[in-house]
């Protein structure tokens, strides 16, 4: 290995370090973006739920009914992050049985993502 290519290996973590600092991502994140974002996303939406001052959207009765979204759009998220990392294979799920696997998991996605989208300027604090 030359010493350009050796060098390059070594700083690589520093730039990224320095990278997520300056701009919030590095651009090992974007090898893999759908899987960084999900999991972005689910500890956001996870940390919003338990740190949240109890206030909710006036179009809600109570904050429970809030909490109950909050929850969908996190089992998304998770649903989505699972997917990213091929959490089939870790479960030791068929691949015959993994149309299954991933039409649920999607479907988790899919309503989570509408409700981020539905409520994405109610999330707030």
């Amino acid at each position: 290995m030359d010493f350009k290519r050796w060098l390059t290996l070594k700083t690589r973590p520093i730039k990224f370090l320095w990278q997520r600092y300056t701009r919030g991502y590095s651009d090992s994140n974007l090898w893999n973006l759908d899987g960084f974002l999900a999991n972005l996303l689910l500890n956001c939406i996870r940390d919003f739920r338990n740190n949240a001052q109890a206030g909710y959207p006036c179009h809600f009765e109570t904050y429970e009914d809030w909490d109950a979204v909050l929850a969908e759009m996190e089992a998304g998220f998770l649903a989505a992050k699972r997917i990213s990392e091929d959490a089939w294979m870790n479960e030791k799920i068929d691949a015959k049985d993994w149309k299954q696997w991933n039409d649920g998991e999607m479907r988790k996605f899919n309503k989570g993502m509408y409700l981020f989208h539905k409520y994405f300027f109610n999330l707030w604090d």
